[in-house]
């Protein structure tokens, strides 16, 4: 089933807002000016918030103080129809003020999965009245398994344009939103509830909070259940990179039942070694061309491949390489080489593949490789 057909079934499950929720994201926008202008001793006022006109100054007895002081630039004045409170401006300031930002709510959906919902909270004012929209725009609904991603953007057709909810995202990315309050209870009393470790660790908890990243986790989380496992364990590292990757890398097999099966290793004394090294991702390719090699490295061996990995890149390439040598001879062979000629690593692994290459479309013996052909 495409996800597009599956929308209105996951729709169903969305939950309410909090009661308060626009009233609180409206409350981050800056205050609303009110516009005024000095005719002796009084001044004419226009509210930005209701566009209503009053006058303020002129000594009356039944008047506070504050109600007969002439209004100034800067300073914080009130509307006494709509009781809005804003900074006075000069009424000859005519253009629209305007400002939006995003905020992210996470929520716990009513069959106890996740939803993170999106809204473009703005407001636009100016001495005619002001203007303000809470406006949903994308929905991702995080299931065990998957995750389904929807976004609310105008569309074109044959009535014109219009705002309708779509699975294009029209190439928006996840950017740092604001979050809202409370988002760690719906985590802690979810399906989810075992992976909140991750998702505060990839969110933050000092200073530099990302929630961008936050999402990311839980993504992760969906598309493979095993990220608590490793998280528990300590391979950070590993943890990072699937977060990146959103829990789906060419180096994990995430439909495996079993840790070793998942990182491809062939025995728990591997997956101890990675553990020691935090989950390096770098470590983990070279324990499973170890595993797909039937050999076992040395320290120097390590740190070769890892080496190569590093500076060249070619990991493909390598593993067609082991095929005519084994790594020792490999190892030795380019380290010459590259003493001889005053080569980087990456130069002398181009060169040398390219000579092998000649040599096996020349129908060469490729197990009797012995010299590197220098210009």
């Amino acid at each position: 089933m495409k996800k597009k057909d599956n929308m209105e079934q996951e729709f169903d499950t969305v939950p309410d807002l909090p009661e308060n929720f626009e009233k609180t994201c409206f409350e981050c926008l800056s205050p609303i000016r009110i516009y005024y202008r000095r005719e002796g001793k009084s001044a004419n006022c226009v509210c930005g918030n209701c566009g209503k006109k009053f006058i303020k100054g002129g000594i009356k007895r039944q008047m506070q103080y504050e109600d007969y002081m002439p209004p100034k630039k800067g300073e914080i004045g009130t509307c006494p129809y709509c009781g809005n409170k804003g900074p006075w401006e000069w009424k000859r300031v005519t253009h629209i003020f305007s400002e939006s930002y995003k905020v992210l709510i996470l929520q716990k959906t009513t069959d106890n999965d996740l939803i993170a919902r999106t809204f473009l909270i703005s407001q636009d004012y100016s001495q005619k009245g002001m203007i303000r929209k809470c406006q949903e725009i994308r929905r991702i609904f995080f299931r065990k398994g998957d995750t389904y991603k929807f976004y609310n953007r105008y569309c074109y057709s044959s009535k014109g344009w219009k705002r309708t909810w779509d699975t294009s995202s029209g190439g928006e990315g996840y950017q740092e939103d604001v979050i809202y309050t409370g988002w760690e209870e719906e985590i802690k009393h979810s399906n989810f509830k075992y992976f909140f470790d991750i998702c505060q660790y990839a969110f933050g908890t000092g200073v530099i909070q990302r929630s961008w990243l936050m999402l990311d986790a839980l993504e992760s989380c969906a598309n493979n259940p095993a990220m608590e496992m490793f998280f528990k364990a300590g391979m950070y590292k590993l943890v990072d990179f699937m977060i990146r990757r959103k829990g789906i890398t060419k180096y994990i097999n995430r439909r495996a039942g079993t840790p070793l099966k998942q990182l491809r290793l062939a025995d728990k004394a591997m997956l101890n070694r990675l553990i020691r090294e935090k989950g390096d991702v770098d470590y983990l390719k070279i324990l499973q061309l170890e595993t797909k090699t039937g050999e076992q490295y040395t320290e120097k061996q390590e740190k070769f491949i890892k080496e190569i990995y590093k500076s060249w890149g070619g990991e493909k390439k390598l593993k067609q390489l082991l095929t005519y040598m084994s790594l020792e001879k490999l190892m030795n062979r380019v380290e010459r080489y590259r003493k001889e000629n005053n080569q980087s690593l990456y130069q002398t692994m181009n060169r040398y593949c390219d000579y092998l290459e000649m040599r096996k479309e020349l129908g060469y013996d490729m197990g009797a490789t012995r010299s590197l052909i220098t210009a």
